[in-house]
């Protein structure tokens, strides 16, 4: 589970994963326990979809809304998990929270991200110059800031470290 969750942790704190996880492992007993995590997460999130087009539907239907502007009038929000599958939603949503999102690994992630997007903005906003050839046109059309933020938005992970290591000098340009 990538190193930071435990699946009996998972399987015991989020009963819709477990539910489906000991459902995958009665139907594939010989299946590996990294591919149960996948099945359940995959009839997991199967079954969150389902609750919200049905519970799409039923609203919609009980509105009498037949156009999007229906919809968008409509005096509360239309699309939405029922309220047993929100409960069991919320439940999950809190074990990431307090296992993944804010554990120390993820924290050390955020920190590391955060620095690096900071560093590479102030350092192209002050020199545009080092910023390609196209970036360099729209910093000087829409401001450096704009260009910049635009620039770093459009990267992939990977990229932006590979700029990042440039940027201290660990690697060639």
């Amino acid at each position: 589970m990538g190193g930071i969750l435990v699946l009996d942790e998972l399987r015991a704190e989020v009963p819709l994963f477990g539910d489906f996880y000991s459902i995958a492992a009665s139907e594939y007993a010989a299946a590996e326990p990294r591919l149960l995590a996948n099945e359940a997460l995959k009839r997991m999130l199967n079954s969150m979809v389902t609750d919200l087009m049905r519970t799409l539907a039923a609203e919609t239907r009980a509105l009498g809304a037949t156009t999007l502007a229906d919809v968008r009038n409509a005096p509360s929000r239309v699309a939405r998990l029922s309220p047993s599958m929100e409960a069991r939603r919320k439940v999950a949503k809190a074990y990431l929270y307090r296992s993944l999102y804010e554990s120390p690994t993820m924290v050390a992630e955020h920190t590391h991200a955060r620095e690096v997007i900071e560093r590479l903005f102030s350092a192209w906003v002050a020199d545009p110059a080092l910023l390609p050839e196209d970036h360099q046109l729209r910093a000087q059309q829409e401001g450096a800031p704009r260009a910049v933020a635009d620039y770093l938005a459009g990267m992939t992970d990977g990229y932006i470290e590979q700029a990042w290591r440039r940027h201290l000098g660990l690697v060639g340009a």
